[in-house]
């Protein structure tokens, strides 16, 4: 996972991107600090990893797709605001 500033000049949050066999997922980092926050709380309280819920993504993609789609997710991707030519080139990396 790796941390990015977002692409769009007004909105200041960062995104992280954690790519995997299954899926290329998007968060934004505030959710994810605040996800680890309750968790560790959640840990403390007693409850076990598997009762937790994931972080809630902002934004994901199969990673077969991005993979077999000729540029097309790339391309897509391209038109979000949010989105910058070093998460591309990181994603193109992880595959």
């Amino acid at each position: 996972m790796k941390s990015f500033f977002n692409g769009h000049p007004q909105d200041k949050r960062t995104i992280s991107i954690e790519v995997d066999k299954d899926f290329i997922s998007f968060y934004f980092d505030d959710v994810l600090r605040w996800h680890n926050q309750i968790s560790r709380q959640n840990k403390e309280l007693g409850y076990e990893e598997e009762e937790l819920e994931p972080p809630q993504t902002m934004y994901w993609i199969p990673t077969d797709e991005w993979i077999k789609d000729n540029g097309h997710w790339s391309n897509h991707m391209k038109r979000k605001a949010w989105f910058t030519k070093e998460m591309n080139q990181y994603i193109n990396q992880e595959i």
